[in-house]
């Protein structure tokens, strides 16, 4: 998205202390009920950006309904309904140093269609798909086999280090 952000001002979480090692997440839900708390979503970035080696970075998190899904969808992707999940890089520093990664926009019922029918907890299935984001924003892609097995196994052990198991085991 060429530095424009598409997330309208929300409740910005940031850990103690904050600082140049500070990880911020700014999470805004247009849902009438959160999936999780934020302060969850905030410990998993945390580990995540430990766990990668990541410098100090602001990240915009915002969870929607299918109606805005599909509109940033069709708009961005050029494809009709809505998806699990949109990243929007924007790699841009602030004046603290901090890289503003950009934009993971989520659609809270495909969240949940998609956990109940992968027999999934929902919680589950949204720390993966925010894995996924970020791993979008750093760069990573799964457009050819060989990327998208290195971005699965990511995906795997970072999925572990939050205490889930593996997204992409066949569920009997």
């Amino acid at each position: 998205m060429s530095g424009k952000r598409i997330i309208k001002p929300g409740k910005m979480v940031v850990p103690e202390p904050a600082g140049e090692d500070a990880v911020g997440v700014d999470i805004e839900w247009t849902l009438t009920t959160p999936l999780v708390e934020d302060a969850l979503i905030l410990s998993w970035m945390e580990i995540c950006a430990r766990s990668l080696g990541l410098p100090a970075f602001e990240v915009a998190i915002r969870i929607v309904d299918m109606e805005e899904m599909t509109e940033l969808n069709e708009q961005y992707r050029n494809r009709p309904g809505p998806t699990n999940v949109l990243s929007f890089p924007n790699g841009l520093i602030d004046e603290a140093g901090r890289e503003l990664l950009g934009d993971i926009v989520l659609c809270g019922p495909v969240v949940l269609d998609e956990a109940r029918s992968q027999k999934k907890t929902s919680e589950s299935h949204l720390a993966h798909l925010i894995i996924h984001g970020l791993l979008h924003l750093r760069g990573l892609v799964h457009d050819r086999q060989t990327d998208a097995e290195e971005m699965e196994e990511i995906e795997v052990r970072l999925m572990r280090q939050l205490g889930f198991s593996n997204p992409y085991r066949e569920i009997a």
